[in-house]
């Protein structure tokens, strides 16, 4: 038995918070959700995806933003409020009694000082106490963040779906590392890339979603002739020993303004 949706449905409280839904029950009637059939293009404008826990500007990637690659990692606008290891394991302070535990916070370290400014240790403390570090701005007031952690199961979102879930949580789609769960989730951040595509003097591309993780070249349709030396790689793109490596920008346009027969399709 099969019942299609003809509009999209709001979530209500937990449920904005919570994985997707996959399976409802209505009445005595189980429901699985089956996914509408779609085809996803191969070079695609994407969004930067990384790890929630370590190496947060390390290991990236720029991926499909249709394609559900990623986990929901929500963050508020607000500023963190970290001691530095000395003030947390020697002084036994935190930055919110500062004042009293470790004065010289105000005197010469917050953004007087290299290591804080490079970590921003106390970013909060500092900022209230009129000593904020460049580019900051707390009138947010105090951090927090959200995370999918307990469903082991769950594969991801799209980067869709991540701000439609995150705006119900009044955050935006986080642009930091979530300290929230002992697993190191892969999760979507709001940062715009471009796929970038290498291309030989044979006119075959290739394209890298991973630096370590090159794939087979393939030919393509060139809407001109296809570059076919040295010369033909100016910049923004960079010249190696054989190839020669762009940035691109991907634009779609329907072909059919319905679907087509099976000899239209080939014709085009």
């Amino acid at each position: 038995l099969k019942r299609r949706l003809e509009a999209s449905v709001a979530c209500q409280g937990q449920e904005c918070s919570s994985p997707p839904v996959r399976v409802v029950q209505v009445g005595e009637g189980f429901y699985a959700f089956v996914p509408p059939t779609c085809v996803h293009f191969f070079f695609a404008n994407g969004k930067i995806v990384t790890t929630s826990r370590w190496n947060f500007n390390e290991q990236i990637s720029c991926r499909n933003r249709e394609v559900a690659h990623a986990r929901v990692a929500c963050c508020n606008r607000g500023c963190t409020d970290t001691p530095s290891w000395y003030m947390r394991n020697t002084l036994y302070a935190s930055c919110e009694n500062a004042t009293t535990t470790y004065p010289s916070l105000f005197t010469k370290k917050c953004n007087q000082d290299a290591a804080f400014s490079n970590n921003k240790f106390c970013q909060l403390t500092c900022w209230k106490g009129g000593l904020g570090y460049e580019g900051d701005d707390c009138s947010a007031g105090a951090f927090s963040s959200w995370l999918a952690c307990d469903a082991e199961n769950y594969t991801g979102e799209t980067y869709a779906h991540a701000e439609a879930q995150c705006a119900s949580l009044g955050m935006e789609v986080c642009n930091r590392t979530t300290m929230v769960c002992d697993a190191n989730w892969d999760v979507w951040t709001p940062t715009d890339c471009a796929p970038e595509v290498d291309f030989d003097f044979a006119g075959k591309v290739m394209w890298e979603y991973k630096s370590s993780r090159p794939v087979n070249k393939f030919s393509v349709a060139w809407s001109g002739e296809a570059p076919t030396s040295q010369q033909a790689c100016a910049s923004p793109c960079t010249l190696s020993a054989s190839s020669c490596k762009c940035p691109i920008e991907v634009g779609l346009q329907p072909v059919f303004a319905e679907a087509p027969s099976g000899g239209e399709a080939l014709a085009k």
